[in-house]
């Protein structure tokens, strides 16, 4: 199949690629000379159908991130307005096979017990966003043609190799900044009452296989929305501990963890995050993400120091 790809630089977009490619002939889109057809989110009135001639599938992994809330108009604006052109001239140019990446987020505030079958409550302008931009794909189903079909994935905590680390822009996330903490500081520092927040942490080679599975299924019609898990539940606390742990058998050194006590707060059930589909394919698991990204640290660290030690040798 021939595949319109966006995304293909980012965490799971990358993951998804590197999955799909072996089989299947990938068009990049974005942004920059890096990709194979320029398509810029925030002019959705240059789109055309005839860039999407010859795709049997659109797949669609540069979602809505918090940092595109710098300017909340541009935020919505890819949201809504360019996912509607988007779907539409695609839809038009034949294609028929439609992907988003979503977010666990459009659920709400992350607790209790919650499945596809749980009600929608997006709050923050990001889940919001990514909730609009479900419902537009969504809506290509009600075109009256049967043969299209569109797969939504609420991932809820995602981990991976990093495509290009000098310009990733999530290392604020938990599978992310903990280790960071760890190999920066020799130490982990938690918000009071991360003990009780837990989340489904999940690698981003998990979900582009529920992807690659998707495009390729013979069967599937309609949306099918599915939160896509991977084998651990923990709550922050326990994923710093998981990450200190690794932290400390690699170098030897100790790495505390530092977390205030919560002021006594109504308490509120922890969250179970699961799904109606049985079948949940499975990648990197999270004790070989975070000795690979510890290692990585590692390295970059000391080519830092390496670096200013040669600076002040010749200043």
């Amino acid at each position: 199949m021939k595949i319109f790809f966006l995304g293909s630089n980012g965490l799971i977009g990358n993951a998804a690629a590197n999955l799909i490619g072996k089989q299947h002939e990938i068009t990049t889109a974005g942004r920059g000379q890096q990709y194979s057809a320029e398509l810029d989110l925030l002019n959705p009135e240059e789109f055309s159908s005839k860039i999407f001639e010859g795709h049997d599938v659109l797949i669609h992994c540069a979602g809505i991130i918090n940092e595109d809330f710098a300017n909340p108009e541009d935020g919505y604006r890819k949201a809504s307005i360019s996912a509607k052109a988007l779907t539409e001239k695609a839809y038009d140019a034949g294609i028929r096979t439609f992907i988003y990446v979503s977010s666990a987020h459009v659920y709400g505030n992350l607790i209790g017990n919650i499945d596809e079958t749980t009600p929608c409550n997006p709050v923050s302008d990001y889940a919001i966003s990514h909730f609009i931009t479900e419902q537009i794909f969504k809506r290509l189903t009600e075109k009256g043609d049967k043969k299209t079909k569109v797969l939504i994935l609420r991932p809820c905590a995602t981990y991976g190799k990093i495509p290009d680390p000098e310009k990733f822009l999530r290392w604020s996330l938990v599978p992310f900044n903990l280790p960071k903490q760890a190999v920066d500081n020799g130490q982990i520092t938690l918000s009071p009452g991360s003990d009780k927040v837990k989340r489904n942490f999940i690698s981003a080679e998990s979900i582009g296989r529920h992807i690659k599975e998707f495009i390729e299924s013979k069967t599937e019609t309609g949306c099918k929305i599915i939160n896509p898990l991977g084998e651990d539940n923990l709550s922050i606390l326990e994923f710093a501990q998981m990450s200190a742990q690794i932290y400390e058998q690699i170098t030897k050194k100790n790495c505390p963890i530092l977390m205030p006590e919560q002021q006594t707060q109504p308490s509120v059930p922890k969250l179970h995050y699961s799904s109606v589909h049985v079948h949940q394919p499975r990648g990197q698991n999270l004790n070989q993400y975070l000795t690979e990204m510890v290692q990585y640290l590692l390295y970059v660290s000391k080519k830092k120091v390496a670096s200013t030690s040669v600076k002040k040798t010749y200043s």
